[in-house]
């Protein structure tokens, strides 16, 4: 809430990562996105299915607006703080003090992601998964 009072009252200060206004709506995101998925799998379920259709429809729509918001944000705290955050957001880096550098990047952990993410979508894809419906 400090963060926010300050970024009102026109006191804005760069920081290395998301701000903690941005950290909370990135973390809403992820959970927006888990509830996305957990409301599509049993949207095609015979029990609550229709409701789970709909609050899996109104999840997504509620994340698209976060999205557009969290965008317009990063554009308009570019102008104020005069700083590329867009540009941030897309490549991963952000011009800082050496002393709030990232010491060990994890490429590793992110590489591992993605080929987990590729190797679930192959799965699906090939029919390796068992159908939702009977």
């Amino acid at each position: 809430m400090k963060h926010a009072k300050g970024l009102l009252s026109g006191d804005q200060h760069s920081t290395p990562g998301h701000n903690p206004v941005g950290g909370i709506v990135m973390v809403g995101l992820m959970l927006l996105i888990l509830l996305i998925g957990l409301t599509g799998y049993f949207s095609v379920k015979e029990f609550l299915g229709d409701l789970m259709g709909e609050a899996h429809e109104a999840i997504a729509s509620l994340a698209l607006a976060v999205v557009v918001v969290h965008v317009a944000a990063a554009i308009i705290m570019s102008l104020l703080q005069k700083e590329n955050l867009v540009r941030s957001m897309v490549t991963g880096k952000k011009q800082g003090l050496p002393e709030e550098a990232i010491r060990f990047p994890q490429y590793l952990i992110g590489l591992l992601l993605v080929l987990g993410s590729i190797y679930c979508f192959y799965m699906i894809l090939t029919g390796a998964v068992p159908s939702l419906t009977q």
